[in-house]
């Protein structure tokens, strides 16, 4: 019956393979080998169901020192096919069978990630992991992925320490992982861990800040140079743009081509945003008379056409669509103009102005950095953010507005401000505070402001941080340094009316480096608490200038850490 079976494989008649397979399985007489190959001609003729059952028939008759193959090989498919229940039988098998089975532990992890028990995946995964390697033989590529996977899980837990110690670990035994750079040094640049480029075997800092993505850049260094190279590093890694599907091949004959380049000579002229549903408030703030506004925003958003806008809301949502949908939607209302107002930031569609949609296209940098893209046009500055020592370190053609480059909404109107003691603060001396993400905070400015801390003795720091980690974390670097970890304060994140409240209790906000606060420090002043700034050579570390010149305050602005912390 063997030789008629393998006949039959031979042959390419699955069907009698089949036959004969289940007759030998159930008489416990089928090969393991014979099984994985029966059924893996099963699965590609998406016969998954058929090959399922093979091997629960060969597993009750059959009993061989590969049994726990059998029951891992049975997992994947009851997983393909949504039987999740079953899936997870079987990986515990498997794992009963052969305890260290690395892909075993990786499938059950995952596939209790996605039914969403995450704790249980770790708890899955933490044993292995730490045996890894233990007796110092190198890592093999799955027990990687399972370090990289801890990692994942870990973070997304909030679990920072844990997630950090696996990636460090991973990237110890393979440092060529550039995939995961970039999650390593955010998430240390998150918990301040100083220094953040910490050297690893067989990398440099200066290696990876060369992996790093642009918003991690910019909170690391203040040459332009290196955030410039690292928007392009990024738009090199998008993957290249799918048509849209064939429900739309009537809209789309010009997929791919340039809008037409000498406009459309429309009587208002059309102005598109690429925004985030945050920015509706924007169109509210044009002329009418002379512009339609178009919000093409990546969020979701109801509504099934872009419409011109005369109230503070958003239009489309094409969050859903692909960058080549997107791109055919902004054709399709003959924009004049597109702006970009997020950039490479999370929020950002770099991949629908690459297909240049629009004549013209602007990046206003929400998040302030050159996009480095051919397609964008131009920039939108101010002089104090850009002067022309600057231009040749951006992409765009700059564009100057006549005050401040930086749109925001108007606040709303602050929570009652109330008392200090009720944010834990002291009711006598001065309250520095800084509320930018931690991301933003570096090794020199710390020990600036905890050199501001020591000259003035009845003074605290504000900061925010949700995660008691890093509020640890923080309070050991002002040991370090001699200051007293009570005089940190913690706040929690709060909606805005409250933290304009919080402004209101402070007396100083100081501002980071080399990466300023912009968001934040804008709230800041709108709130009517001085800002404090110092400004490097890139836009990331000239917001704070702009503002505090379009405030009238350019004597709270320095050039240097020194002068910062006289001041």
């Amino acid at each position: 019956m063997s030789g008629q079976l393998s006949a039959a494989m031979a042959a390419g008649n699955i069907a009698e393979a089949a036959t004969l397979a289940f007759a030998q399985a159930g008489l416990g007489v089928l090969s393991i080998t014979e099984l994985f190959g029966i059924c893996g001609l099963l699965a590609g003729q998406d016969r998954p169901e058929r090959a399922i059952a093979l091997y629960q028939l060969w597993l009750r008759h059959c009993d061989t020192a590969l049994n726990y193959a059998a029951h891992y090989n049975l997992a994947v498919l009851q997983a393909q096919t949504g039987d999740q229940h079953g899936a997870e039988q079987a990986y515990r098998a498997a794992l009963a069978l052969q305890p260290g089975f690395t892909e075993a532990l990786l499938g059950l992890g995952l596939l209790l990630e996605r039914q969403r028990r995450p704790e249980q995946a770790l708890a899955c995964w933490q044993g292995p992991c730490d045996r890894i390697a233990a007796d110092g033989s190198p890592a093999s590529a799955l027990q990687l992925q399972l370090l990289n996977h801890f990692g994942r899980v870990a973070a997304t837990l909030r679990r920072y320490p844990q997630a950090e110690a696996a990636w460090s670990r991973s990237l110890q035994y393979d440092p060529q992982q550039a995939s995961l750079i970039p999650h390593w040094v955010a998430l240390r640049q998150q918990q301040c861990m100083w220094p953040v480029l910490a050297p690893l075997p067989g990398l440099t800092p200066a290696q990876l800040l060369a992996a790093c993505p642009l918003a991690s850049t910019l909170n690391a260094s203040d040459d332009p140079v290196l955030h410039l190279a690292a928007a392009r590093r990024q738009l090199a890694a998008l993957p290249p743009p799918q048509p849209p599907g064939e429900a739309d091949t009537d809209t789309d004959a010009n997929l791919g081509n340039s809008a037409t380049p000498n406009g459309y000579q429309h009587a208002r002229l059309r102005i598109g945003y690429l925004s985030s549903d945050g920015d509706a408030a924007l169109a509210s703030l044009h002329d009418a008379r002379q512009f339609a506004i178009y919000l093409f925003c990546n969020a979701g958003i109801e509504g099934t056409a872009a419409r011109p806008l005369a109230l503070p809301a958003p239009s489309l949502s094409i969050a859903d669509l692909s960058d080549a949908q997107a791109a055919e939607l902004i054709r399709a209302h003959q924009i004049d103009i597109l702006v970009d107002l997020h950039g490479h930031d999370s929020a950002g569609r770099p991949g629908v102005l690459a297909l240049r949609p629009a004549p013209v296209q602007i990046n206003w940098p929400g998040q302030p950095a050159s996009s480095g893209q051919q397609h964008v046009d131009y920039l939108l500055a101010d002089a104090t953010l850009l002067p022309p020592q600057l231009a040749a370190s951006i992409s765009e053609q700059p564009l100057y507005l006549p005050q401040l480059f930086q749109w925001r909404p108007r606040p709303t109107p602050p929570a009652r401000r109330g008392r200090r003691s009720a944010h834990g603060l002291p009711a006598s001396g001065c309250v520095f505070c800084c509320f930018a993400p931690s991301t933003q905070i570096t090794a020199s400015q710390f020990g600036c402001w905890m050199r501001i801390l020591l000259r003035a003795p009845a003074s605290v720091l504000w900061l925010q941080a949700d995660d008691e980690a890093l509020r640890d974390h923080l309070r050991l670097a002002a040991l370090r340094h001699g200051v007293a970890s009570e005089r940190l304060v913690f706040a929690h994140s709060v909606p805005l009316p409250l933290q304009l409240a919080r402004y209101q209790v402070a007396d100083l906000f100081l501002d980071t480096l080399p990466h300023n606060a912009a968001g934040s420090a804008s709230d800041a002043l709108w709130a009517g608490l001085p800002l404090l700034s110092c400004s490097g050579h890139s836009l990331a570390s000239r917001t704070g200038a702009s503002l505090l010149q379009a405030a009238g305050l350019p004597q709270l602005h320095t050039t240097t850490l020194e002068a910062y912390q006289q001041l």
